[in-house]
């Protein structure tokens, strides 16, 4: 027997019935076209480094190329951080990125103990999340042990395993388990979203000159409006802000300190120099009149009468 099968079968222990040739595996998913082996790419973060290289395509969820692999696989990298069972990642990636052995002409499914031992380890962490133990997953279609296929790791089981690792968390940090997971859902997120196959790039150089044009004419073409907006908003609500006086006390402040008394020409002078260089609404149209005008009516109009300063 090749070197290559015997490794596969000393890392992942297939089982079959007796010492004679195995049987062809029993797939219950039937592609459409001939299944080929290809590479496990580097950036299907489920199933890289599993401890093979090539993987067969179709595979056993029926996916038919390595794009689509990739994203059907990406979703179930929260579940391998869960660890609910230490044979999850080799069940997983026993139907995402079956095997591919030059001695079989098909891929290896997993073993129905396999499934159900994963299964009834990860079914209590799914349901928290309120995500039910999907049907493409249903462990009758797996073969037994009897036919080739890959068995549950022997010795200690999975749960019991990551029971251990959690005795050492403090005994009342916790509330609830579904408390707990539902705190590590945004962590995931962020560790996951980093070996997502797709990635988050910035706006490269050139795209950003190639709009350059476009955005410099909308600024040139509305540039009024953006003059307008930063004069007549934020100008006025910073001075709101920082002097704590409204614009017509500020306007009234400004033309009492500046205008000569008694002389109105004086006075609309000042104001409109309050407009246009202090207050920036020399050019708003009947704004400035209203204001001038409020600001006269409630603060200034003693100004008009006056022969000297307040």
């Amino acid at each position: 027997m090749p070197l290559f099968l015997l490794s596969f079968i000393a890392l992942f222990g297939v089982s079959h019935a007796s010492d004679s040739a195995p049987p062809e595996p029993s797939l219950w998913f039937k592609p459409t076209f001939r299944s080929v082996c290809k590479p496990i790419p580097s950036t299907m973060s489920l199933c890289h480094g599993i401890g093979y290289r090539s993987m067969w395509i179709p595979n056993m969820l029926g996916h038919d190329s390595l794009r689509e692999v990739q994203q059907q696989s990406a979703a179930w990298l929260p579940l391998i951080s869960k660890h609910c069972h230490r044979d999850t990642k080799k069940f997983l990636c026993s139907l995402f990125a079956p095997v591919c052995l030059p001695e079989v002409s098909g891929p290896v499914s997993p073993c129905r103990n396999l499934c159900e031992a994963v299964r009834d380890g990860c079914v209590p962490v799914m349901s928290a999340f309120g995500f039910p133990w999907p049907y493409m997953f249903n462990c009758t279609r797996f073969p037994h042990e009897t036919e080739l296929c890959i068995p549950v790791s022997e010795g200690q089981d999975g749960r019991e395993t990551e029971e251990a690792k959690h005795e050492e968390v403090p005994k009342g940090s916790v509330i609830c388990e579904a408390c707990s997971l539902a705190a590590e859902g945004e962590i995931d997120i962020q560790e996951n979203f980093c070996h997502s196959p797709y990635d988050a790039r910035m706006v490269s150089p050139a795209i950003a000159l190639a709009f350059l044009p476009l955005l410099l004419t909308l600024i040139i073409r509305y540039r009024y409006f953006f003059v307008l907006f930063y004069r007549a908003v934020l100008i006025r609500i910073w001075k709101d802000c920082v002097t704590g006086l409204s614009r017509e006390e500020r306007a009234f402040q400004y033309v009492l300190t500046h205008a000569t008394p008694g002389d109105p020409d004086s006075i609309l002078d000042t104001f409109d120099v309050w407009c246009s260089k202090v207050e920036f609404i020399s050019n708003i149209g009947p704004k400035k009149g209203r204001d001038f005008e409020h600001s006269k009516r409630n603060l200034c109009l003693f100004v008009l009468k006056s022969k000297k300063h307040l």
